[in-house]
């Protein structure tokens, strides 16, 4: 058996190969959840023939079916596809027979797929590293692009706790990356061949966290630990973790054992990550966290910068997430105005790198050409430049008003950034109602 017309095929990101009948008989996808969004389960698409899965496909335009036809291989062809269930993409092929005593028996395409504007969430759960795709992950290391003192130092730190066992404890505002940090510790670690589970305290019920975690005795349904045998388990908005689960986890620790219930002790090895918005210190305070759990879960701690800290990160981050996009879709944004990144220098960026991104994810649905302006940012950022220009217009003509709210907007941003974006501590410092609070942040676009 042999392939015929090898070349280069490093840029192709998915593998299909079908039978002499055009039935897939394997696949390996970037992107699993490519199958959500054609509308079929990944155990429905083995043995379903190609055209099948689309509309309006004939045999004729189908570049699997021609070359099981031609016996001749077909590079570098661009195809617009329509599935059953409306969704559409371009999917860009080389195609090869596969023969067996000059006999097509089969033929094997590699593909990358490009999306359009409204696709443009499906980007959200990519894989670019093939080797760890299988483990649950989407980033590793490499994924934390910095040019700034203070997220260099927390690279070292990972790699330098990877090959230990050591719970983590991850502190910092939304969108600063923690998920990124505990995937990374997982890929460079020794367990990367086994499972990484993401479990978020928020989207469960406080009296349900325990038995979704441990199990339960009445439930065939396996427990989150024992989901992550062997690998890490990653517990976000860990501050919402009920005092009695505190406990269960330090028994996890210490003892490598949880128990179902009393007559069912299970081993476990799990490396726990633990994630929350809030200070460990001040949940301690506040008697939502055991301060022996808190003490022992923060072996290692790493405290994430909001993105108004590492302002130099901001042009390396733009560029990289134009590149990421420009890889996987139609719209090339190929130059990017000079005011655009001058306003994202002055932009506090209250939701970080995650709010960055989605700045730049606007602005690629809105573009009508292949740069990115002012306009084609979320309205908040160009209100703020607006605003901004309206303060200093009036700051240098004295006017009392506009200086008292350039002051006021000016010290809500720094006690914000202070607080880590918690309300109640900000309000606190500031001496006024949280509700006050609110009122202000959206009279300042500040939220």
């Amino acid at each position: 058996m042999h392939l015929q017309g090898i070349t280069p095929l490093h840029d192709y990101e998915n593998i299909l190969i079908v039978n002499e009948e055009g039935k897939t008989i394997f696949y390996d996808m970037a992107d699993l959840s490519i199958l959500q969004h054609l509308g079929f389960k990944p155990e429905n698409f083995i043995g379903e023939k190609v055209t099948h899965l689309y509309k309006d496909l004939p045999n004729e335009e189908s570049t699997v079916l021609s070359v099981l036809q031609s016996g001749e291989p077909l590079c570098g062809v661009t195809q617009r596809l329509t599935a059953q269930n409306g969704f559409s993409y371009s999917s860009f092929n080389s195609t090869f027979p596969i023969k067996v005593n000059g006999k097509t028996m089969g033929a094997i395409e590699f593909s990358k797929i490009y999306y359009g504007n409204g696709n443009i969430q499906t980007l959200e759960s990519y894989s670019s590293h093939k080797i760890y795709r299988k483990n649950n992950t989407i980033y590793t290391i490499d994924d934390l692009l910095t040019c700034s003192p203070s997220m260099q130092h927390i690279k070292d730190i990972i790699n330098k706790i990877s090959k230990t066992d050591s719970p983590i404890w991850i502190e910092g505002p939304q969108g600063t990356g923690k998920e990124i940090i505990a995937q990374s510790l997982h890929n460079l670690s020794d367990r990367f061949t086994k499972p990484y589970i993401y479990f978020n305290c928020s989207a469960i019920e406080q009296e349900n966290i325990d038995a979704v975690l441990f199990g339960h005795s009445e439930h065939t349904k396996p427990s989150i630990l024992k989901e992550a045998q062997g690998g890490t388990l990653y517990i976000d908005d860990a501050h919402k973790l009920p005092l009695t689960t505190q406990v269960r986890l330090y028994r996890v620790i210490e003892e490598q054992v949880f128990n179902v219930n009393s007559n069912d002790p299970t081993k476990v090895s799990v490396r726990l990550v633990f994630a929350t918005p809030i200070k460990g210190e001040e949940l301690i305070k506040e008697q939502t966290l055991r301060e022996d759990f808190f003490y022992r879960m923060s072996v290692v701690s790493i405290q994430m910068p909001p993105l108004v800290e590492r302002k130099e990160d901001i042009s390396v981050l733009v560029h990289y997430f134009i590149h990421f996009f420009n890889q996987h879709m139609h719209v090339q944004i190929t130059h990017i105005d000079e005011k655009v990144l001058e306003l994202f220098e002055q932009y506090p960026w209250p939701g970080n790198v995650r709010e960055l991104k989605n700045a730049i994810e606007t602005a690629y649905n809105h573009t009508e050409d292949s740069s990115i302006k002012i306009e084609d940012l979320p309205k908040r950022i160009v209100d703020f430049q607006q605003e901004s220009r309206v303060i200093n217009k009036y700051e240098s003509k004295g006017n009392l008003k506009e200086c008292v709210d350039f002051f006021e907007r000016d010290l809500i941003v720094k006690e914000l950034k202070n607080s880590h974006g918690k309300l109640a501590e900000t309000a606190r410092k500031l001496g006024i109602s949280k509700q006050l609070l609110k009122y202000k942040m959206q009279k300042y676009h500040l939220r």
